[in-house]
């Protein structure tokens, strides 16, 4: 058990900054920049702080899991902006990326969960194709969800 948890931290921690960086590659290329792969290895210079942000989003998660599903499900939806915050301000830390992605979220919890499902269907198609849709859907649904993402920030801002 001990050695699974290990194996788990180490995971998220390899993992953490790898997706960030895929989030910042995104997002430079729906911002109209030019897309550089090295932004990928940006963010592994900043894998404790990333790690610590992913750890303390699962802990969350879990704890509002514990409660029941449906404080699980507000959870998951209060900080699901985390990883395109981090993203986009590389040196915020645990605490302001939280808090950041609840207040951005405050009010559209509802509306982003009605948005993931809309990829429900598409899903399905890439269970039905056993795995093999995933090479067009994940991209799709990464590029969407940083559309919303940037969405989300421009009525946040105005506010």
């Amino acid at each position: 058990t001990i050695l699974n948890t290990a194996l788990s931290a180490v995971g998220t921690a390899l993992i953490a900054p790898l997706q960030v960086g895929v989030i910042a590659y995104v997002l430079q290329m729906v911002r109209g920049g030019s897309a550089d792969l090295n932004i990928l290895k940006n963010y592994f210079d900043n894998f404790l702080n990333l790690f610590l942000i992913s750890l303390a989003v699962a802990i969350l998660t879990a704890g509002g899991f514990v409660l029941l599903i449906v404080p699980g499900i507000i959870v998951v939806l209060m900080f699901a902006m985390v990883n395109y915050i981090a993203a986009d301000n590389k040196d915020i830390d645990v605490k302001g990326a939280l808090m950041a992605s609840k207040e951005m979220m405050d009010g559209y919890k509802v509306d982003f969960l009605v948005f993931i499902l809309s990829f429900l269907g598409w899903m399905l198609l890439s269970a039905v194709t056993f795995g093999i849709a995933l090479i067009w859907v994940v991209p799709y649904m990464e590029v969407a969800t940083v559309m919303y993402y940037e969405e989300l920030k421009k009525l946040h801002e105005a506010k």
